[in-house]
């Protein structure tokens, strides 16, 4: 018997990759990168038919989801922000 661990821990990766993604402000740039190349490895994963891509996508897609219902969206790093600070759909973070 396996325990199954890991493909839900797969999709808590997805999830903190979303919001690596989407709140940038917050995030260092090199999460940022590694979360970004996260997300076309998860989709090779899913098409060599291994069982963790897929947990990945659904847990990045479920976050997305949730920080954009609640005011969160992609930030180019350095745009609008200033001493660290950034903008989240016009309200000052940081």
């Amino acid at each position: 018997m396996q325990g199954g661990t890991s493909v839900a821990f797969a999709g808590v990766l997805g999830g903190l990759a979303a919001v690596a993604l989407l709140d940038g402000n917050r995030v260092k740039l090199v999460l940022r990168v590694e979360a970004a190349v996260c997300v076309p490895l998860a989709i090779l994963d899913t098409i060599a038919g291994d069982i963790h891509g897929l947990p990945f996508l659904a847990g990045l897609l479920l976050a997305s989801v949730w920080l954009v219902r609640d005011g969160a969206r992609f930030v180019v790093p350095g745009a609008g922000a200033r001493a660290g600070r950034g903008e989240i759909r016009g309200r000052r973070t940081g």
